[in-house]
């Protein structure tokens, strides 16, 4: 069983390493993004790990929360470096305020893959 302080190590090292990554997108060291990613892999990993067993109270869901808006936050302005045209941000933000979901970004294959979904689903 894995205490909330180690839960929340995990978290932290997740946003800060998406933060470098958004940083290496920003200076286009496209190499040292591939670099972090493969970090980032590992820590995704330590995270499912320590998930385990950890009961979370309000401030500590709230502080989650804010943690994985930073880390999308992050994601969404390395989607725009590496994808220019056109910005990820821009297409949700249009969909927003068409009133569709957000979730048509669910059926696009890349992230099907990365949530470890099919085609038949």
């Amino acid at each position: 069983m894995t205490s909330n302080a180690e839960y929340f190590a995990c978290y932290e090292a997740i946003a800060a390493l998406s933060c470098r990554m958004m940083m290496a997108a920003r200076r286009a060291l496209w190499n040292d993004l591939v670099d972090l990613e493969e970090e980032y892999v590992e820590l995704v990993d330590a995270l499912k790990e320590a998930g385990t067993g950890v009961e979370l109270d309000e401030t500590e869901r709230l502080r989650k929360y804010a943690l994985i808006r930073q880390i999308l936050a992050d994601d969404a302005a390395i989607r725009d470096l590496a994808n220019p045209s056109p910005p990820y941000s821009t297409i949700t933000q249009r969909e927003e305020q068409n009133g569709q979901s957000i979730k048509v970004h669910l059926d696009a294959p890349e992230t099907a893959d990365r949530l470890g979904a099919t085609s038949e689903t």
